[in-house]
């Protein structure tokens, strides 16, 4: 079921998460949101880093894309990836 959850079923999307990147830079994730909250997950399946961030602001995305951007330049994510998918 893992396998198919990482699979493109539609564009870039698997079952349930986002999908992006290639290679070392290949990574999934998810946001939600709720009124006053905003979250977001990332995780980058060949080295098994990831963050996830949680916050209770409206403007959250915002904070939550800089915040997993931050840990990764500062944990040294595979080179190419980005909090914004490119």
């Amino acid at each position: 079921m893992a396998r198919e959850m990482l699979t493109r079923q539609k564009g870039n999307w698997g079952l349930g998460v986002q999908l992006r990147g290639e290679g070392a830079a290949f990574n999934f994730g998810h946001g939600g949101s709720n009124a006053g909250f905003k979250c977001a997950l990332v995780m980058l399946l060949e080295s098994g880093n990831g963050a996830v961030v949680m916050t209770n602001g409206d403007q959250g995305g915002k904070l939550a894309t800089e915040l997993i951007r931050e840990i990764a330049n500062e944990h040294h994510w595979a080179a190419g990836w980005d909090a914004d998918g490119r």
